[in-house]
């Protein structure tokens, strides 16, 4: 055989076993991700929405110790008092129950009274939009190990969790309460200030953006200071719910009395053609979920899903599928009203016509280096312009992607990320030289 032939066939032996390595690797990979994914969804306790939570109820020794319930503008509690509910400490233990995982599960074992559970120290229990209750009872320590016994409602079966995750389950009333002294949000604007009950007692008054005191020029910084440390004064204790003698604690005679004033609310709209009312008939009808899909490289990618409850999600389905990651920028989950025509047969899509080449790549926030941001389109208009294309816009069948209608050559430039607007029965889309364009489909 001859000395060629011999590397040939050398070569094309290595590169079989590289085509094989790379085989195996590549399906060791992928599976594994499914074994994770799959044993990730085992030790979850549970499978629930926080934004759907409708009610809280914090148990002890078979008592309920705090009641919370999610009102119009936020989280009140109802018991063991009636008062404002801590956003911010309320959403970190709903994202400690969501999260709950076990580390193994204790499935033969009969007797809950060995691990507290037959009379359980603590019950944390949610309830949903939809009346079911999602929620853990917990036993007693493991202090070998560090971990410790809890059941699920309505599930016999002991299960372990890790210590740590006690401190985030065992909230008081106070702990979740609103501890906000003034009761002013921290975004709240002060348009007066008056202080008194001291030597000298003083109001100024805010006008356009410069504080005035008796008409003359204050020291602005001096009152945003105060008015910003009075905001941020939170409660470390309640010395009485309702006192029935405020000389008990020195307010009968109080030494300064602070007195902020705001500006007129601000969710307080006149009524006009810019904001009259707008029902959407049929979204009543819509449903959204928030899942996790794995992408090109096996990196799990948030997922918003919005649809009709009664639709299965089966793949059977047209679906609009939109997404953006470029420039560190991610898109929030949000509905709009465009795809909504979708429920009426038509979707509308448009080729923007802009210069798509990327200068600097960017960097993914998964991988080693990143997130690396600075990538991306070229802002110069000596190179965008000659090489970015006209914008058309398309009407498409929603369930065969069939074309309606284009635009064709009507528009005369390129649109840059403004998107489309529909209303009226019209669709709007503006292009990077400043043209408004508007199209109506005749019937």
């Amino acid at each position: 055989m001859k000395q060629t032939t011999k590397t040939l066939l050398g070569l094309l032996v290595m590169l079989v076993v590289a085509g094989a390595i790379g085989g195996a690797v590549l399906w060791t990979s992928k599976d594994e991700q499914k074994k994770t994914e799959a044993k990730d969804k085992t030790e979850k306790l549970f499978d629930f929405d926080k934004a759907q939570a409708k009610e809280i109820k914090l148990s002890r020794d078979g008592q309920v110790a705090v009641r919370l319930t999610r009102a119009e503008k936020g989280w009140k509690m109802t018991q063991p008092v009636q008062t404002g509910g801590d956003e911010t400490a309320i959403d970190t233990l709903l994202t400690a129950l969501a999260g709950l995982k076990q580390k193994k599960d204790l499935a033969d074992e009969k007797d809950l009274k060995a691990y507290g559970l037959d009379k359980p120290r603590l019950e944390a229990v949610v309830i949903l939009n939809d009346g079911k209750e999602q929620g853990v009872q917990v036993g007693i320590d493991n202090s070998f190990d560090n971990t410790l016994y809890l059941k699920t409602l309505g599930d016999p079966s002991v299960r372990v969790i890790d210590g740590y995750q006690k401190a985030s389950l065992e909230k008081t009333a106070f702990d979740l309460r609103d501890k906000r002294v003034a009761g002013l949000d921290d975004g709240a604007e002060g348009k007066k200030l008056e202080v008194s009950g001291i030597k000298s007692p003083y109001a100024v008054e805010k006008e356009g953006s410069a504080w005035k005191l008796k008409s003359e020029p204050a020291d602005g910084p001096a009152v945003e200071g105060i008015i910003s440390n009075v905001k941020s004064l939170r409660a470390t204790g309640i010395a009485a719910e309702q006192a029935k003698s405020l000389k008990d604690y020195g307010l009968d005679k109080p030494s300064a009395v602070i007195k902020i004033s705001g500006g007129a609310d601000k969710d307080a709209f006149t009524k006009s053609i810019f904001n009259t009312a707008v029902t959407y008939p049929g979204f009543e009808t819509l449903v959204t979920e928030e899942v996790e899909a794995p992408g090109h490289d096996g990196t799990m990618i948030p997922l918003s899903i919005i649809h009709r409850k009664d639709l299965k999600l089966d793949g059977s389905s047209p679906a609009i599928l939109s997404g953006y990651g470029a420039y560190g920028i991610s898109y929030t989950p949000s509905f709009s009203a465009l795809h909504s025509i979708a429920l009426h047969g038509v979707v509308f899509a448009y080729a923007a016509g802009e210069d798509g080449s990327q200068t600097v790549p960017d960097v993914a926030w998964n991988e080693p280096r990143g997130p690396v941001y600075g990538g991306g389109l070229s802002s110069g208009p000596v190179r965008r312009i000659p090489t970015s294309r006209r914008a058309a816009l398309y009407a498409l069948d929603a369930q065969t992607g069939k074309e309606l209608w284009t635009s064709r050559g009507a528009i005369e430039s390129w649109n840059h990320f403004s998107g489309l607007t529909v209303a009226n029965g019209r669709v709007y889309i503006a292009t990077f030289d400043g043209v408004l364009y508007c199209f109506g489909i005749p019937r």
